[in-house]
């Protein structure tokens, strides 16, 4: 795999420029794209692609480096919550087992999905922010230095400007490790951690390089859930039936508490009292929460059938939002 520039991300570089185009589906939504950093299908190109000790390695060497949970096609991460001031949970995190020429390699990867191109900072500020609370963490868990990992953050972005699409580039952290002997292994003379950006292009327009290609049709944006799982099994024989059903389960999400919402707001008005409208209101917001209880809880029992999975692994798996996980499990109990 030919080595990568250093690479500069510009700050404000997110929301300014000629930006790619906005159309978006379940899968470059926050929701899908966690989904997707536990999908080896797509993490392991990425591995491949920008993780350093992954040189050289196949495909099935990559992919044997993750714990998986028990549907055995789903990668399952480290707890992502780590500590820099305050707790923040990570889109994910993983501990990489990479074979090498003695032995075992161990690295740390977080993969994180920037949705939003409204951010007034540097996200290589907060891509460093992020590597920090990760070495952290690992500080507080070992005794021997020897033991201690690297750590990768990788930046997936839907919506770079448009003279970046279909490009990526990384960033060293120099450290200790920056002024190992000239004779020293190159893999570990680069430093404690790096973070890299890929930026993606559309996913209906064509690209030679298949990384991206197969990186746009899962993360990018312009084409709808049909035609990704469409195109993902024609040109990579990837079959995400999966995607289109939980997109399905959303736009009825969105519909049935967008129908209770204007069905309650039109009780109240025909009211033609204040009391009555404060009524539908309450009402309304009665039978919102309920319809949105009811179709997570569908997305939930679709987990669960879908990977043999518990129903806290499915709510987990399907992000439930804390207020209703309460209400959701009674639902799923009764």
């Amino acid at each position: 795999m030919p080595a990568q520039p250093e690479f500069i991300l510009l700050r404000g570089e997110s929301c300014s420029g000629d930006m790619i185009n906005r159309e978006i589906s379940f899968e470059s939504t926050d929701h899908g794209m966690k989904a997707g950093f536990h999908d080896p299908r797509f993490v392991v190109p990425i591995v491949m692609k920008v993780v350093r000790e992954a040189e050289g390695l196949t495909y099935d060497q990559v992919a044997s480096a993750f714990e998986y949970e028990a549907d055995g096609r789903t990668i399952k991460g480290l707890d992502p919550v780590v500590e820099f001031g305050r707790d923040h949970t990570l889109d994910s995190l993983f501990l990489l087992r990479l074979p090498c020429r003695d032995g075992v390699r161990e690295v740390y990867l977080n993969i994180e999905g920037q949705v939003s191109r409204n951010v007034p900072y540097n996200l290589r500020d907060r891509a460093a922010v992020y590597l920090q609370g990760i070495l952290r963490r690992q500080m507080e868990a070992i005794r021997d230095y020897k033991k201690f990992r690297r750590a990768y953050t990788v930046w997936v972005m839907p919506r770079p400007i448009r003279s970046r699409a279909n490009t990526w580039g990384r960033i060293p952290q120099e450290g200790l490790h920056g002024i190992q002997r000239e004779a020293e292994d190159a893999i570990t003379a680069v430093g404690p951690a790096e973070m890299a950006f890929i930026f993606l292009g559309r996913a209906d327009e064509p690209v030679e390089d298949r990384f991206f290609r197969l990186m746009n049709l899962r993360f990018g944006l312009g084409m709808s859930s049909e035609g990704r799982a469409k195109a993902l099994y024609e040109e990579f024989g990837i079959k995400d039936d999966l995607l289109v059903e939980e997109m399905e389960k959303m736009n009825m999400w969105q519909e049935a508490i967008q129908e209770e919402r204007e069905d309650s707001l039109k009780e109240g008005r025909e009211e033609g009292r204040e009391e009555g409208l404060k009524e539908g209101m309450e009402m309304g917001a009665d039978i919102e929460r309920k319809a949105a209880v009811e179709a997570i809880a569908a997305m939930v029992r679709g987990f669960m059938a879908d990977l043999s999975i518990s129903p806290e692994e499915a709510m987990s798996r399907a992000h439930v939002p804390e207020r209703y996980s309460d209400s959701v499990r009674a639902v799923l109990m009764g």
